[in-house]
């Protein structure tokens, strides 16, 4: 995961996965050096990997995703009727709107380590613009080397602002 962001975790984590029983659905959390990420038991093992893609790419997006720049392309974003209704239906009930524009972002990118590490595409749309990130990122060649997964995800929200997309 770090090198396909080219963010390095803020520690030496430690993976572990926990089978966990609906309803609680997917959930990372930490505790020391343990990245923990629940798994579905409705997933298969053949693609185990995509629920800690997501719950572990937070820690990655959390690294800009509060500062300045970011949250200047969020504040923009709330005149974004389909991305502001979503929000309102139900994304405020586990974010405040700077965390709903990174969780459509990590969904994104969480297919896209999906798409890297298994070699799949996946089509399937759960937020506003996580299958249009995703998209973005394979189109845009996201090379970590060439532009940072920060400066992608900017670029990203600015063209959907310019209706580029």
């Amino acid at each position: 995961m770090e090198e396909e962001s080219g963010v390095e975790f803020e520690k030496d984590y430690k993976a572990v996965f926990y089978m966990d029983l609906p309803p609680i659905g997917a959930r990372g959390f930490e505790k020391g050096n343990l990245l923990i990420s629940t798994l579905q038991p409705y997933k298969s093992k053949d693609n185990v990997l995509n629920t800690p893609f997501h719950e572990y790419s937070h820690r990655l997006f959390q690294t800009f995703t509060r500062k300045t720049e970011f949250t200047q392309v969020t504040d923009k974003l709330l005149k974004e009727k389909d991305l502001l209704e979503s929000f309102e239906n139900g994304g405020d009930k586990g974010y405040d709107w700077i965390g709903w524009c990174e969780e459509n972002l990590v969904e994104g990118f969480s297919r896209y380590l999906e798409y890297k590490y298994y070699g799949e595409m996946n089509s399937k749309k759960t937020y506003i613009y996580d299958l249009m990130f995703y998209e973005y990122l394979i189109e845009n060649e996201f090379n970590p080397e060439e532009k940072t997964l920060e400066d992608i995800s900017i670029e990203f929200y600015e063209k959907v602002l310019d209706d580029k997309l």
